[in-house]
């Protein structure tokens, strides 16, 4: 193989979807687990913060295909008040949850966990800011 068939591989590759399904089974409290732009991090407990509880699914707010991550199955969803660029919704997986991507490997998360969802920093920005999908 020569170097031009192996970049068009990687290229190939590069512009394939994940998406294989990732079972999680054990997720140790601090650690965390990405989807994309989005890191899913497992939590003790609800954060000592205000929070709004919602029924809003959508994890990423915007229309476009990379800001679908969306949670299914039964879940407590919270909203953070005065939330930074960065911070997200957090929520308690009650039963049977996923964060599912069109284009990303679903996410299934073990049940009784607490999670917060972070999203990716947009380096190129002069603010901190989230990265848009």
């Amino acid at each position: 193989m020569d170097t031009k068939e192996a970049l068009e591989q990687i290229l190939a590759a590069s512009n394939k979807p994940d998406t294989k399904d990732r079972i999680v089974s054990r997720f140790v409290i601090g650690k965390h687990i990405r989807q994309g732009d989005i890191s899913i991090i497992r939590l003790d407990a609800l954060p000592n913060r205000e929070m709004d509880r919602t029924q809003e699914r959508q994890l990423v707010a915007g229309n476009t295909l990379g800001s679908r991550h969306t949670l299914t199955g039964e879940a407590e969803i919270y909203c953070l008040r005065n939330a930074g660029p960065l911070e997200g919704p957090v929520f308690l997986a009650v039963d049977n949850v996923r964060i599912a991507h069109p284009t990303h490997a679903d996410v299934y998360l073990p049940d009784g966990g607490t999670y917060s969802i972070t999203y990716q920093r947009d380096f190129a920005a002069e603010e901190v800011a989230r990265l848009a999908d």
